[in-house]
């Protein structure tokens, strides 16, 4: 499971590398840099939990984080 999970988030940071490489000033790809960002992000805190509350209460907290007050992040 570490294994794709790893795996996992080289790709996706390899692709948002390559797309801020080519990107223009025009683009939209600032924000799918972003977005990415916040799905490594999300997928990291909710992954391996752990089984003792401590541990629990950091990864909810790390993904109640990841949004602002009005649910936009």
């Amino acid at each position: 499971m570490k294994l794709i999970l790893t795996t996992t988030l080289v790709a996706v940071a390899m692709i948002a590398g390559s797309m801020v490489a080519v990107a223009d000033d025009d683009s939209h790809a600032s924000d799918i840099v972003a977005l990415k960002d916040l799905h490594v992000a999300f997928h990291q805190a909710v992954s391996h939990a752990g089984t003792d509350p401590a541990t629990k209460l950091a990864r909810v907290e790390a993904v109640l984080a990841l949004w602002t007050d009005d649910g936009v992040s």
